[in-house]
């Protein structure tokens, strides 16, 4: 008694704290983006008896989360809508829905009278789930297993975020998981009982969702060998299977309203015939894709490794831990040699449990629709009664004999680690991510839409706004609703509100200005280019309101820039159209140069971009994520971006090249004083008396001034040389080359590597330019013979002091390899 009583308890408190925490979220949250069209459609049916907005999902838990609708008098009739009218044709279109929401439900004030007894609805359901949870688990591994693995669910983070959501997914999941359990009750015992019980629960999931139709394959194999494998009971099965179908095609027909008719091109009048339109609703989504997002890439038809990797980083961490354990006692208990029929029967008995979540994984692999975890609800159930076998035991003394207590004490360990990390993300647990990536604040990295920000966010973003006396926000995010209605005050950005322009302007320098990013349309869903508020990801958000909505205070330092410098290798990355549209008209010195030969910088008082080609670019997994700034493969490249700070990257070739925009607001370092000659060029460096070094730097005789150089040995033995100068004068039209001649002591040209990457009519006064020079390494004492000479007549530029000294002699010490 007392240990049936202490179950009770126990089962009790579990079931309290996951309708709490449901609840607690529900009520915190503002509207997600699929609420109102759910909610409208599953009123309009329950109020009418017209299923023409039954849209892409079937209407039984969206009638369930309507139901408490019903009863408020002020609602508005939805036949007396314009929307009603415009939807009189049944179509595939979810316009008419929305149409209908806007107009039926977020008028409504205040919105959470019939936002959360909706959600509230579906809670209920999320309970309903934790209970045959327990009681599957219960005929498996006894109470203690069954206490485990409903413990587990009752601090899953995903179950609950989406128990206090007025959706169909968890709803869905419920049903599917209580129809199999009720399926293989009645496979084990085949009474009339269990299988009109069969019958109910299987109408009632393959009206909830259309993922549910995997249950028929599932349970009809199933069916089909427990017929082949129990010759006493094959007349019962098929009576039972007779009452069973018949018992779903009738309570199914009830469920749209026992109507009949021809629609949408179908052959001919047929019961349920708006079923037709959620299926083909379906069929075209899955045909034309859907925005999608991960780890860094964009896609319309998604990946196959998309459900795997989500389910590695929203799965919390204990759970993945159990789970791989459990696989492997799983793998251990297949495959070691089994007594030959008993052991067949056994894993033929478990079909109903092992096939369907086997079956929809793998459906998952195929699917063109990567929006969410939420699809992976239906697996979550058997995953936990799966991992309240660890437990394994009838009884605390079974448990003691069979299992080490050092790993009882892990599995509680894990246990409490989950209610904790749950516990602390309350009431954020939509964007819920392990420690795998880095928690909630990280997500938006790995994945977007319903993983992330949902629009779920609103009512914090106002109370922040109130908090920091913010006037308006510039807002950028993907929802139907207004969060006007929560009192946050904007100006939308692409591509909320449906007018706003097609491109982010300015996106490569935002205005100053406060700025609320979603972190869907951070990750580019659902924009015309996906890569259009990069800016943003680069700079860390000022805050972050429920892991969602990223807060940017933008000042006009940050942003401003006077000159754009454009590597034209192999192509210029930026025409004049882009270059106008993404900084906003703004006037900027339009730089280009070659960036494999050389470097521009202008004067230190002056900020500006860099613009270098996606090829020049070395991506790499950090970059993609956003953790780290991408830099380049060529060395000469990268040790000059080290100076700058990305500011925005287009990976993607379209129309314009992939290219990456760095900021630079201070000039790097100048190389450290060296001691050098000016003396003819035909001198040997023998010959140069020591006490004639002169330190940089040193006027010539024409528009550049010499500042100094640095060397250095690459990994292919390659001697690379920079030479430093500075304008003086400018723009110059005439032709002119920066000379570099490696000689030895004795003054014998080993190799010549003159060349200028920056085209003289594009300098001013003070830029500084840094040309490349590059040998092939060589023993000896080695100088470099540097100068500047005009290329049209080849004369070259004495020193301003000294008009024999035409040339400059750099002794080389020997560098160190990088």
């Amino acid at each position: 008694m007392i240990k049936k009583i202490s179950v009770s308890s126990a089962l009790l408190l579990l079931l309290l704290a996951f309708l709490t925490q449901a609840l607690s979220n529900a009520r915190t949250a503002s509207l997600t983006i699929d609420e109102g069209l759910h909610i409208a459609s599953g009123y309009t049916i329950l109020r009418t008896g017209d299923y023409r907005l039954v849209e892409e999902h079937p209407p039984l838990v969206k009638m369930w989360a309507a139901l408490p609708l019903l009863p408020v008098r002020d609602m508005r009739d939805p036949t007396a809508l314009p929307a009603w009218e415009a939807a009189a044709t049944p179509t595939t279109e979810s316009l008419p829905l929305l149409r209908m929401a806007q107009q039926l439900i977020y008028p409504y004030q205040p919105l959470d009278r019939l936002i959360f007894p909706a959600r509230a609805m579906i809670a209920l359901l999320g309970v309903v789930l934790l209970v045959v949870i327990f009681r599957w688990a219960k005929d498996l591994w006894g109470n203690w297993g069954a206490l485990f693995a409903i413990a587990l669910a009752a601090f899953d983070p995903n179950l609950i975020a989406h128990a206090a959501v007025a959706g169909t997914d968890l709803g869905a999941a419920t049903l599917t998981f209580l129809t199999l359990f009720v399926a293989r009750r009645f496979l084990r015992r085949p009474t009339r009982t269990r299988a009109l019980l069969a019958g109910v629960t299987l109408a009632l999931a393959l009206t909830a969702k259309l993922s549910t139709l995997l249950l028929l394959p599932v349970l009809g194999l199933a069916g089909l060998m427990h017929w082949w494998l129990n010759k006493p009971l094959r007349q019962r099965l098929l009576r039972g299977a007779i009452l069973l179908g018949g018992t779903t095609g009738l309570l199914f027909w009830a469920i749209y309203g026992f109507q009949v008719q021809k629609l949408l091109g179908l052959p001919c009048m047929l019961p349920a015939a708006y079923h037709a339109i959620p299926f083909m609703r379906l069929q075209e989504h899955l045909a034309s894709g859907h925005n999608a997002f991960l780890l860094g890439q964009n896609s319309m038809h998604g990946w196959w490794y998309y459900f795997p990797v989500a389910f590695a980083l929203k799965t919390p961490l204990p759970v993945l831990l159990l789970g791989v354990y459990c696989g492997l006692r799983i793998a251990y208990s297949v495959l070691r040699i089994p007594s030959p029929r008993p052991r067949r029967l056994s894993l033929i008995s478990q079909l109903t449990f092992y096939a369907f979540p086997l079956f929809y994984a793998l459906a998952t692999l195929f699917s063109t629709i990567d929006i969410g975890y939420r699809h992976l609800l239906p697996l979550l159930p058997f995953l936990y009664v799966a991992l309240g076998g660890v437990i394994h035991s009838q009884n605390t003394q079974h448990a003691t004999r069979n299992t080490p207590y050092a790993l009882r004490f892990t599995f509680y360990v894990l246990l409490i680690w989950l209610a904790l990390g749950t516990l602390a993300t309350s009431p954020h647990y939509l964007p819920f991510f392990n420690e795998i990536a880095g928690g909630a604040d990280n997500g938006w990295r790995f994945l977007a839409d319903s993983n992330t920000d949902w629009g779920q966010g609103y009512k914090e973003l106002a109370a922040f706004q109130k908090q920091e006396k913010i006037d308006h926000f510039n807002l950028s995010a993907f929802i139907f609703s207004d969060p006007a209605l929560y009192g946050v005050r904007y100006t939308p950005l692409t591509p909320y509100g449906g007018y706003t322009p097609a491109i982010f302007p300015s996106r490569f320098a935002p205005p100053a200005g406060d700025y609320a990013i979603s972190a869907t349309t951070l990750d580019g869903i659902p924009l015309a280019d996906p890569e259009m508020y990069d800016w943003f990801r680069w700079r860390e958000p000022d805050e972050k309101i429920a892991h969602a909505l990223f807060y940017y205070h933008i000042t006009e330092e940050e942003t401003n820039g006077n000159w754009l410098a454009q590597c034209v290798t192999p192509t210029l990355p930026l025409n004049t159209e882009t270059i106008q549209a993404g900084f906003g008209g703004r006037e900027l010195r339009n730089i280009t140069f070659n960036c494999t030969q050389s470097w521009i910088i202008p004067p230190a008082t002056s900020p500006g971009y860099y613009a270098l080609h996606g090829s020049l670019i070395q991506d790499s997994w950090s970059a993609r994520l956003h953790y780290t700034p991408p830099t380049s493969d060529d060395t000469f490249i990268a040790h000059h971006l080290a100076s700058t700070e990305i500011t925005y990257r287009q990976r993607k070739y379209g129309t314009a090249p992939a290219f990456a925009l760095y900021r630079a607001t201070t000039p790097p370092s100048k190389p450290a004083s060296q001691g050098v000659w000016a003396a003819p060029a035909a001198t040997p460096p023998r010959d140069l008396p020591p006490d004639t070094r002169q330190q940089p730097p040193l006027a010539l005789d024409g528009p550049l001034i010499y500042l100094g150089s640095q060397t250095t040995l690459d990994n292919n033995a390659q001697l690379e040389i920079e030479s430093w100068w500075q304008v003086i004068q400018g723009p110059i039209s005439r032709p002119l080359s920066i000379m570099a001649h490696l000689i030895t002591n004795e003054g014998q040209l080993l190799e010549v590597a003159d060349g200028l990457g920056v085209p003289p009519a594009a300098w001013q006064i003070g830029d500084i330019i840094i040309q490349r020079h590059r040998f092939t390494a060589h023993e000896g004492e080695l100088y470099l013979r540097t100068g500047a000479y005009w290329r049209d007549d080849g004369a070259r530029w004495s020193l301003a002091t000294d008009p024999d000294a035409d040339a400059i002699f750099i002794p080389l010490s020997a560098p160190e390899i990088p």
